[in-house]
């Protein structure tokens, strides 16, 4: 009626029952740990890959700060060098306008305007420590913002200064023009007495030519002193000191002779300060070239 097992058969299911379960064990914890294995290798596969990324991404953000700094300190050379020319310019013809060459490129004002928090991580990611490290990439940026500066105040004070030329020639124009008036209204009321004959008359005649001469001629201002105002100021204190007309004439070719010389003396000036803006720049651009270069050098060889 009843099936009894038999004790060996009861021991030998036992054992099937308990080693099923620790392979089942084993095989879920194999899966478990070969799983996680593979998690891991994918996220340091991951890591790897987005640290490549984010090297290359600097690597690229430097690359770009070396070649804005490499055009920038190109055109602040080749706009140094037009800066002499002017000054030279200037200094051969004080009284005339003088007008300067400006290299037209905005890569110095890019480098100035460029987002500095992502050169920072770059730089100091991928350039080496050193005791120099911090003081250089400061002096990247206080040497940038240094020569765009100085060279913006540059070209602003060559246009300021042709502007105070061209004031300054206003003005003698129109004193030399009054001065004109007043021998050509002298010449007339000396003919209207019939005394052509006199010294006076010759005298003013003779000068108020080459005065028209000049005009004609389209004369550039610098002649209207050395052709007509120092001659005719000079006779006049020479040979009519005496004379009625003296004063006003005098007075005319005082005020003309005062505003040249201030010309002439504002214009050295001028040149002289152009000339020392590459002596001003001198240290900055070296600074800087020679950094650019160090930047250049750890960019390339850096490996993540």
């Amino acid at each position: 009626m009843f099936n009894f097992y038999e004790v060996d058969t009861l021991v030998q299911d036992s054992g099937s029952f308990w080693l099923s379960l620790l392979i089942t064990i084993l095989g879920t914890l194999l899966g478990f740990l070969g799983a996680f294995y593979l998690t891991k290798l994918s996220e340091k596969k991951q890591y790897k890959k987005d640290k490549q990324f984010k090297v290359s991404a600097y690597q690229d953000r430097l690359r770009y700060l070396v070649q804005l700094i490499e055009s920038s300190i190109s055109i602040l050379n080749r706009q140094l060098s037009n800066f002499e020319k002017l000054s030279d310019e200037v200094m051969a013809d004080l009284t005339e306008q003088h007008f300067l060459k400006i290299i037209a490129s905005n890569d110095l004002e890019r480098l100035q305007k460029m987002d500095t928090e992502e050169v920072f991580h770059a730089y100091h990611l991928i350039i080496p420590e050193s005791e120099e490290k911090i003081k250089n990439y400061k002096n990247i940026y206080g040497a940038i913002d240094y020569l765009y500066l100085r060279l913006k105040q540059a070209i602003e004070s060559t246009e300021k200064q042709v502007g105070y030329i061209h004031r300054d020639q206003m003005y003698i124009k129109e004193t030399i023009e009054s001065l004109s008036n007043v021998m050509y209204a002298r010449i007339k009321n000396i003919e209207a007495k019939g005394e052509t004959s006199s010294s006076e008359h010759s005298f003013l005649v003779k000068h108020h030519k080459v005065y028209m001469a000049l005009i004609e001629d389209r004369s550039e201002i610098g002649n209207y002193e050395v052709d007509f105002l120092l001659p005719f100021g000079n006779e006049l204190r020479v040979s009519f000191k005496a004379s009625e007309f003296f004063g006003e004439l005098n007075d005319f070719i005082a005020k003309a002779i005062i505003r040249f010389n201030h010309i002439k003396e504002n214009s050295t000036v001028f040149a002289n300060e152009l000339k020392d803006v590459r002596k001003e720049m001198k240290n900055s651009i070296e600074r800087l070239t020679k950094i650019n270069e160090e930047i250049t050098c750890h960019n390339t060889s850096y490996t993540a």
